[in-house]
């Protein structure tokens, strides 16, 4: 299976939906969901007032006006590293240089021409002018010694020692790779323009018209461009654990709480949400307890496909030690609320989002004991799902009817 993960975001809102940031008596002022990724929109003084207003294309910053409606033009590398600025001065069409650097490898600066105010430097992240540290989001690097200040939060890669330097700065390949967040993009995969050859979309199954259903998955790409997605599954060579099937190293485990399956490599520190490949073989794992507060370690899961025309990313089975009325109260414990079995079992679905019940999973609970020979003791088992729309939300309804017709 392949899987993907989101960053939390360090932000405050002014009110009305924006996103603002303070930082050194300047106010970043973002949209609900920032640019694309990336920076702010505008900065103003700690009275509202504007002192700059930028625009962005496809991600990247192209241009600044000043609050004299001068125009500013960047012109960046491919790390998106602005090496010229040309200014338009208001009411005028002819531009001027007026800003032109070389930098290292790391983002140690060598300019020609800096007659304008340019504040955002390698690979468009801000420099702070007192400390010359560069914002990176989750922590600051320096480029004069080639490394972040603080340790990444997350955890690094046995198949990639480069990554567990917990202070190095993009693999120590800064001339190829960037670092948009400052946190190990290894476990990542909300695709910008700048972690294409880690973050791309495959085809994970086809919908019964055979359309492709696709998703953004972690991979990564070699020298000529190719993708490879990471796919996590059971190890081949019998040991009945989760790997990295991409590199053959790597081992991983699992955990299930209401919003679907997650894996991680550092036992749950951090971790990434799946989505099933269909095609490739089941697996089975034993839930580790770290995505549940180890109220469902008592379950063994087997994945077996997923359905993203239904909005299902994960689905399949499981057992549990003991009987249906203890899997429903383990599965009660974790979140999942009971519901009248239409299914031929006892139902337990999670809330999901507030209004419209997204990412909610379903579990149905057999009645009756499992006699599975495959396990010494009597067990109870059903089917689950994960990432539809629950039907008992305010407005969850009208969306679940399409995904069950699926």
């Amino acid at each position: 299976m392949n899987y993907t993960g989101v960053y939390p975001e360090r932000s405050r809102g002014d009110g009305d939906g924006n996103r603002v940031e303070k930082s050194s008596g300047t106010l970043y002022w973002f949209t609900p969901s920032g640019v694309e990724g990336h920076g702010a929109l505008d900065e103003s003084n700690l009275s509202g007032t504007l002192t700059n207003e930028y625009i962005f294309f496809r991600g990247q910053r192209i241009a600044r006006r000043d609050p004299s409606s001068n125009v500013f033009y960047y012109f960046s590398d491919h790390l998106g590293t602005a090496r010229s600025i040309a200014e338009v001065p208001s009411g005028q069409t002819t531009a001027t240089k007026c800003y032109d650097a070389d930098l290292y490898p790391y983002g140690g600066e060598r300019w020609y021409t800096d007659s304008c105010d340019s504040h955002y430097k390698f690979t468009g992240k801000e420099r702070d002018p007192e400390s010359g540290l560069d914002n990176f989001g989750a922590r600051y690097n320096s480029s004069s010694i080639g490394r972040f200040m603080s340790p990444d939060l997350l955890g690094g890669h046995t198949e990639n020692p480069q990554s567990l330097n917990k202070y190095a700065y993009a693999l120590n390949n800064p001339l190829s790779i960037t670092d948009p967040t400052g946190l190990d993009s290894y476990l990542q995969c909300t695709h910008t323009d700048q972690n294409a050859s880690t973050c791309q979309q495959q085809t994970v199954g086809y919908d019964n018209k055979g359309n492709a259903q696709k998703a953004y998955v972690q991979g990564v790409s070699d020298a000529n461009g190719n993708f490879t997605a990471t796919r996590i599954g059971n190890d081949p060579n019998g040991s009945g654990n989760l790997v990295d099937l991409t590199t053959g190293t790597g081992t991983y485990t699992a955990s299930v709480n209401g919003s679907g399956v997650y894996f991680s490599n550092n036992g749950g520190q951090t971790s990434s949400a799946g989505v099933f490949v269909n095609g490739t073989p089941q697996n089975t794992f034993q839930d580790a307890g770290w995505a549940n507060g180890r109220a469902l370690t008592g379950f063994r899961f087997t994945l077996t496909n997923s359905k993203l025309e239904a909005n299902q990313t994960e689905a399949g089975f499981f057992s549990f030690a003991g009987t249906p009325a203890q899997a429903g109260a383990a599965l009660q414990h974790a979140g999942f609320n009971p519901r009248l079995g239409i299914e031929g079992g006892n139902e337990y679905r999670s809330p999901g989002s507030f209004w419209t019940g997204a990412n909610s999973g379903h579990f149905i609970v057999n009645p009756n004991i499992l006699l599975d020979p495959g396990v010494t003791l009597p067990a109870a088992g059903g089917r689950m799902h994960f990432g539809e729309h629950n039907p008992y939300s305010p407005f969850g309804w009208g969306r679940h009817i399409p995904e069950a017709n699926q």
